[in-house]
Parts: C-alpha cells; structure tokens; sequence
C-alpha cells in the first residue's frame, strides 16, 4: 500500500477533510455527520472501480497523494452524469465513466452478474468474483467499458478492502424463484435466500481452507515417502555429514516443538513421539538416516506455516476475550465453541458483541492479503468497555503479523487509549462558500 493521503472537498457541501496515513494504523475521529463512513466507502469505491459511488455521494473534488518518487496524484471531479479520474501526468489519458453507460452495463448484463467496477463482476450464483475474461461471450460482447492502464496498475498496487459496520449478515443469491425478494443497498431487487450469519460463513471457510492445507501436506508427505528408500540408501553410506549428536537432538526438539504448536490448535492430530536419542554412541548411518527423517518431516509440515500464526493468533485474541468459554479449531468444521464445562456453545448464541468480534478477526486473518489497506468502519459495535481498552492493540499485533495497514473510523475514545498519536480528527468547518459557487 503506498496511498499517503486521502484529501476530499466539499463533502456533503459543507466539509474539506485532509487524511494523511500514518504508518500501519490511522484512526479518524469527529463527530457524527462529518463524514467518516463517507470518507471509507469513497475511498474503497475508488480502488474497487464502484464508479455508482462515486458519483452517490455529494463532494467536489477528491485528490489521492501516493508515496512514489514522481509523487504521483490522483484527482476525481464527480459531474452531473459522470465521473472524471485524471492523474497530475500528462500522457496519461483521464479515466471518465458515463454513469447512464454503467446503467446501460448493469441493465444488459442480467440479474446474475452484479457490475462492481474494476474488480469486474459478483456472480450470485457461485457467492464470488469474476472477471471480465471470465464471463460468457453473450455477457461480454454487451458491455462498452474501457478501463487504462495506469488505473489498473494502481489499484492492483493498492489492494483496499472494506469491513462494515454491519458485518454479521450476508444475503446470498440463488437463481431459482422463492418468496422471499432482498432489495440490496443500491436497490437491485434479486432473489435471495434467507440471510446469512456470517460468523458461521466464515466457519465453513475455513473448514475448506484447512483441508485443502491437509491435501497439500498429504501430497507432499506421498511424494517424500515414495522416494524414502532410494534417497536413505543413496545417503546412509556417504560420509560428508558433520553434524554431531547434540545438533541433531536440537534438531529432533525443534520438529517435535513444530508438532505440538500445530496439534495446539487442531491442524494435526497428537501421536506418540519417536524419543530423542540418549547416548551419544550412534554411529553415522543412524545420524544420517534420523537427518533425512528430519528433513523430510519439516518438509511435510511447511504448508502449515502460514495458517499455523494466523491460528494461534485468533485462538489467542477470542480465548482471552470470551468469558467461560474457548474457540476449537476443527479441521470439518472450521471452529466451534465449549464452556467451561466442554458443553458445545452455538456459534449463533454467541452474543452480538462475540459474533462482531469473531467476524472481524477472522475477516483480517483470513481474508485480507499482505499489504493491503483496510478500511474498518466502528469496530467498537457492541463491545464492553474492557474489549474496548485492548481492542487497538489486538489490531495492531495483526497489522504486523499479516502485513496490513488500517483506516479507522470510530467515536470511542476507550478503543484509542493511549494512541491519539496516531488519530485525525475531521473537523466540523463550513465548506467554503467561495468553492460552492465555482
């Protein structure tokens, strides 16, 4: 993410913001009716090409300052149908987008696909992204839109992603007909089923994740063992290995403590553990056959790498919050919660506060990519002031461990504590009247 500033005039007629991104955390504060969730949604509509925003909501101008050497800008001027985006370089071209145009591609491409702009196109059918090369021809041969090079090349630099307020339900499509018709925010009328809790979603998916992990440690753990023998016997008599009897325990230490963080939280089972060796007499066919044992069982373990610190991390955060009660990682069914007395707790009954909680630590943990910018919209929803004073914190450890960088918006000044350093405040000043009549 190389975004330094986000600066808006003219918002809703009456505001000038000026956001500048410090380091990996911002947190906006003013208070209600300045425009802090209007700053996240224009700024994600921007880099996810949600060109119906833009244009949604009342301002002037917006102008994006990013951190390169040619100190690169962007200007976006919303007009009575349109929106231009131009950048401070002169070969390159200005992106401008018709707004009837973009009715025109929503209208003509029917209502499975919903248009999202640069990211390309929501399938409801299948809950998921498709690009524009991934359509049907009947689709693609409807749809006038042109995207440059130097808008494409940016976003993809700048991968901003969004979590609501309103994150614990989720209306997915179905193509057949039912009662039930869910008119989403932008008033597109589709049938859907019943909404849909989140934090079980988010359950399901990562039951998928974690068995694909497995598949690919299996495959790995197939290809190592069928060559075993060959490279033992290849190995075992060569005498060029120097590592000593003390290295290898550590060694063998070092696998075993791998297997238990991973059995710590359910990526693998608990099996009885080959002893590390006593004496100090084996001789170098047992030292060469325990190093490729070594090897190979390391290797077997490395697809677990990424998920492992990204696990102890969740478990971590929701077992020191939850009261009388802990996460389960389960490898079928994602998650699921006991009490203290091993009762299972249904992720539904959890409280509203738990579920916000569990579906915006998964959501950042899971779901976002390294050095993406994520824009999080009242993350104190429902908490207890004692979540809250530890809350940023938490956000910050995963802004290390995940590689991301945040965009706050909140009224809680128990979520900052002591970091005010790293807040903006936008202000209540009356736009300039000046501004209004150019």
């Amino acid at each position: 993410m190389n975004i330094k500033s986000f600066k808006i005039e003219g918002l809703f007629n009456q505001f000038d913001h000026c956001i500048e991104f410090k380091n990996n955390i911002t947190i906006i504060i003013g208070k209600n009716g300045v425009g802090k969730t209007s700053c996240l949604e224009l700024l994600y509509s921007l880099f996810n090409g949600d060109f119906a925003k833009l244009c949604g909501i009342p301002y002037k101008k917006i102008i994006v300052k990013f951190d390169s050497e040619n100190k690169e800008e962007w200007e976006v001027i919303p007009q009575s149908n349109s929106v231009k985006i131009s950048t401070n370089k002169k070969d390159d071209d200005p992106l401008l987008i018709n707004i009837d145009k973009l009715k025109e591609i929503i209208n003509n491409i029917g209502n499975r696909y919903k248009f999202t702009g640069l990211n390309g196109f929501f399938d409801r059918a299948t809950d998921s992204f498709v690009s524009f090369e991934q359509l049907p021809d009947i689709i693609k041969n409807r749809i006038p839109l042109s995207i440059p090079m130097w808008y494409s090349k940016k976003v993809q630099e700048n991968n901003v992603k969004i979590i609501q307020a309103q994150r614990l339900i989720n209306y997915p499509y179905i193509s057949d007909n039912r009662d039930f018709i869910y008119v989403d925010r932008y008033g597109d009328r589709v049938n859907a089923r019943p909404p849909q809790n989140n934090a079980l979603k988010n359950a399901e998916n990562l039951s998928k994740q974690i068995k694909d992990i497995i598949s690919k440690a299996s495959d790995i753990a197939t290809n190592l063992d069928k060559t075993f023998p060959n490279r033992l016997l290849t190995g075992m008599f060569k005498d060029n290995n120097t590592e000593n009897v003390k290295e290898l325990k550590n060694r063998l230490n070092k696998l075993k403590y791998k297997r238990n963080e991973l059995s710590s939280v359910g990526l693998i089972g608990t099996e009885k553990e080959m002893s590390t060796p006593q004496t100090l007499d084996i001789d170098k066919y047992a030292i060469n056959t325990l190093n490729l044992y070594i090897q190979d069982s390391m290797k077997k373990l490395e697809p677990y790498e990424d998920i492992l610190k990204k696990l102890q991390k969740l478990t971590e955060i929701i077992n020191k919050r939850f009261l009388y009660k802990k996460i389960i990682i389960d490898k079928d069914r994602g998650y699921r919660f006991i009490n203290d007395q091993k009762d299972e707790i249904p992720i539904e009954k959890l409280s509203s506060g738990e579920q916000n909680e569990l579906v915006m630590f998964y959501n950042l943990l899971f779901e976002c990519n390294e050095n993406s910018l994520i824009l999080i919209d009242e993350p104190e929803i429902s908490l207890h002031i004692e979540w809250l004073n530890n809350l940023l914190q938490d956000l910050i450890d995963i802004s290390n461990l995940s590689g991301l960088s945040m965009m706050i918006a909140t009224h809680s000044p128990d979520f900052i504590g002591e970091y005010w350093n790293l807040t903006t405040e936008l202000q209540y000043f009356q736009y300039r009247q000046s501004k209004i009549r150019e």
